[in-house]
C-alpha cells in the first residue's frame, strides 16, 4: 500500500508545483510491477499463493480449492 500511495503523492505535489510528473511515473509502473505490489501485501496478510498448475480453465477456478473448501465450511451438505 505505501508504493501506491508515495506514487499518488508524488503526482499530487508535482502538480502543486506546476510540474506535471504522471507520465514520468506511468512509464516506471507498469501492470507487472502493480500485481507484485499487491500479491506481495495479500501474501504478508494472510493469503496463500496456489500453483498455476492447477487452474481449471474451462471453469475459470481452482477446482482442488474450491472443493476443499466446500468440505470444510458445508460438511453435512457435502456429506450428502
Amino acid at each position: 500500500m505505501s508504493f501506491c500511495r508515495t506514487k499518488i503523492s508524488d503526482v499530487c505535489a508535482a502538480r502543486a508545483g506546476g510540474i506535471h510528473t504522471e507520465r514520468r511515473n506511468m512509464s516506471q509502473t507498469n501492470e507487472a510491477a502493480f500485481e507484485t505490489v499487491i500479491e506481495a501485501h495479500l501474501l504478508q496478510n494472510g493469503y496463500v499463493s496456489i500453483p498455476r498448475e492447477g487452474f481449471d480453465r474451462d471453469c475459470a477456478i481452482f477446482p482442488d480449492t474450491v472443493l476443499a473448501f466446500i468440505r470444510e465450511t458445508q460438511p453435512v451438505e457435502w456429506a450428502s
